[in-house]
């Protein structure tokens, strides 16, 4: 998704805890970032402006917690912490279409 979908899904007062634990990789040179889902999310995903990753897909990460392996590419912007890294898809999709009706 776009690096500023991201960003207002941080500011979504409605959700405000959301991303509070999510695993969040940043792709910088395409200003792209990917939130990880449960498994077999990707199945029925259906929300305009995003694209699922599911099965066969694979990204690129740098070392998480060693800042000198960060690259444009595979960028930690929020690590994985001792809480569950997967952001819930139900939340996510509906904090996603509210974010579309704000910033079309």
């Amino acid at each position: 998704m776009p690096y500023w979908r991201m960003q207002a899904l941080a500011q979504d007062p409605q959700d405000p805890t959301l991303l509070d634990h999510a695993a969040i990789l940043a792709d910088l040179g395409r200003a792209a970032c990917y939130l990880f889902t449960p498994t077999g999310t990707a199945d029925a995903w259906d929300v305009p402006g995003t694209t699922a990753l599911g099965k066969d897909s694979w990204l690129v990460a740098s070392q998480p917690g060693d800042k000198s392996q960060q690259r444009a590419a595979g960028t930690w912007v929020q690590e994985a912490g001792v809480h569950d890294p997967l952001v819930n898809a139900g939340r996510l999709r509906a904090a996603l279409l509210r974010a579309a009706e704000v910033h079309p």
